[in-house]
């Protein structure tokens, strides 16, 4: 006997699902899932970044093995490589495509926090415009190495909105330990999420909502204290952790090279084209930070009242500007921008349905046709040529130049350290220790910046001491300036590498490296 169920009740489900206001959570939750697992699933296998994600993967490896990042080994914050290698013990696979996908469920945190905080800032539930707006979001999530600066700038504009939301001291005491916990994944993020909260806490104290300063104040540091808990017992039961951490802070603050700066793109100089959607892509995030808590400020005196998702994207929109400010290329934009992306997109959302349809049509389509081009999936998309490569335990497909140099690699290892012997790579190739599990023999294995003259020979002791059996070293001009060639920033290094190594004259299967042996090995 069939049973036919009664189109009431069909429309009653649908209703729940889409939506039922008990259900939006559940809708949030469903498209960050969708939206993170189609990307993974796309280009898991996909590309490899020896350098940038190398540099992830290496110290997450790191931490598989025993060692602490800053202490052992030059690295981020700490936070992102104990998510990454507790996700990694638990799936018994140390390999680039367990790594991504530890990385892919915090961006699917990211983008939860985003949609949520949408959510509950539109005036009406409507499943399909947050649809668009999650793929509008995740498209811009690049580069993967760096969903957790992504999923941290995320979490920031979210908590920030719930407290504008609904200022209480428990709300503020859990602002607090977000703040907190986004800096142990990068200390940069804890410092925004500072300003920002700073500036939520006056502009409520403007309008005479919540707690009052010291009150509200006094919670939201004991919850930064709080979300900081792990780093502080790091520093109190690790005296070298606590060194490191000091000269770490020291170095930057020091030298005031947290990134090396590149021009702005700005869209009156760049070709016209793709570049130009780019540019003002660039151009938003500074206008934005520019102009954001101003507006945020004349609003409130004209009396027009402003969606807490747009006072805190207005709170973030400077320092995230400052940021991009720093290093203006298109894996910081991808950090950068989500002040300025969701804050336009909560406005859209507020608007006409004719006008919201228009104008979030333009933004989704033409945030796919910029973005998608960076994207690993896309430059081995079916009709490229990109050969498969054993990388540790994986099969990726590479482009060509990133297989050509990682083969190329591979061979030196096989036919100089064969037997797990170390070997040195500079200025920044990590991801080769990590694909051969191989530690490197010296600390900072991301040598891109200027190093003094001390650090360089504790480098140089550290190298003596491990004994590598070749050297290889890639000496090109960093973003076309003389300056930052490996040669020039670790001069020392560099002379130490070509006194006591055999220098092995280039062959055609190389891809542009100098390549160094152990005088005992070329015996």
């Amino acid at each position: 006997m069939s049973m036919k169920l009664d189109d009431s009740a069909l429309f009653q489900a649908r209703k729940w699902v889409l939506h039922s206001s008990q259900n939006r959570i559940l809708q949030a939750v469903f498209l960050a899932i969708l939206c993170t697992s189609t990307f993974f699933y796309w280009q898991a296998h996909i590309g490899l970044d020896l350098s940038d994600e190398g540099f992830l993967w290496y110290g997450t490896e790191r931490v598989l093995n025993g060692g602490v990042p800053l202490r052992d080994f030059f690295s981020y914050d700490l936070g992102r490589y104990y998510w990454s290698s507790l996700f990694m013990w638990l799936a018994d696979d140390h390999g680039i495509v367990a790594l991504r996908a530890a990385g892919s469920v915090i961006q699917a945190v990211g983008l939860f926090f985003g949609l949520r905080a949408l959510q509950m800032n539109l005036r009406k539930d409507d499943f399909v415009f947050i649809l668009v707006a999650a793929v509008t979001v995740v498209v811009w999530m690049f580069p993967r190495h760096k969903y957790f600066d992504i999923t941290s700038a995320l979490s920031l504009i979210a908590v920030l909105a719930w407290l504008c939301d609904g200022p209480t001291l428990r709300r503020y005491f859990f602002t607090g330990v977000v703040v907190g916990a986004v800096a142990i994944m990068g200390r940069n993020h804890g410092v925004y999420g500072v300003l920002g909260g700073l500036f939520v806490l006056g502009y409520l104290r403007l309008l005479k909502v919540g707690p009052g300063f010291l009150r509200a104040g006094c919670a939201f540091a004991g919850g930064i204290l709080l979300g900081l808990a792990p780093i502080l017992l790091f520093v109190l039961l690790d005296q070298g952790f606590a060194q490191a951490m000091w000269q770490s802070i020291m170095f930057q603050l020091s030298t005031n090279v947290a990134t090396l700066p590149v021009p702005v793109p700005w869209p009156w100089r760049v070709p016209f084209g793709k570049h130009t959607i780019f540019g003002l892509a660039y151009l938003s995030v500074f206008l934005w930070g520019a102009i954001g808590m101003i507006a945020v400020l004349w609003c409130h005196f004209r009396n027009i009242k402003v969606p807490a998702l747009i006072v805190a994207c207005a709170a973030l929109a400077l320092p995230y500007a400052h940021a991009l400010s720093l290093r203006a290329d298109t894996a910081h934009l991808g950090q950068a921008i989500y002040p300025a992306l969701l804050a336009l997109v909560c406005w859209i959302g507020l608007q006409s349905h004719r006008l919201k349809w228009l104008i979030m049509s333009v933004l989704c389509i033409s945030s796919l046709v910029i973005m998608l081009h960076e994207q690993p999936g896309w430059a081995c998309r079916p009709n490229k040529n990109c050969p498969e490569v054993q990388v540790g335990g994986d099969q990726l497909a590479l482009e060509p130049r990133v297989a050509e140099q990682f083969v190329f690699l591979q061979g030196l290892i096989d036919q100089y350290a064969p037997a797990q012997q170390t070997f040195l790579a500079v200025p920044s190739w990590s991801g080769i220790y990590a694909a051969t599990n191989r530690k490197a023999p010296m600390w900072d294995t991301f040598a891109l910046q200027a190093r003094d003259d001390s650090l360089q020979l504790l480098e140089i002791e550290r190298i003596k001491a491990n004994d590598p059996k070749f050297a290889v070293i890639w000496d090109s001009a960093l973003d076309g300036n003389e300056d930052l060639r490996y040669s020039n920033t670790h001069h020392l290094m560099d002379a130490y590498i070509k006194e006591n190594f055999v220098h092995v004259p280039a062959s055609k299967s190389n891809p542009g490296f100098d390549v160094y042996v152990a005088a005992s090995v070329q015996k």
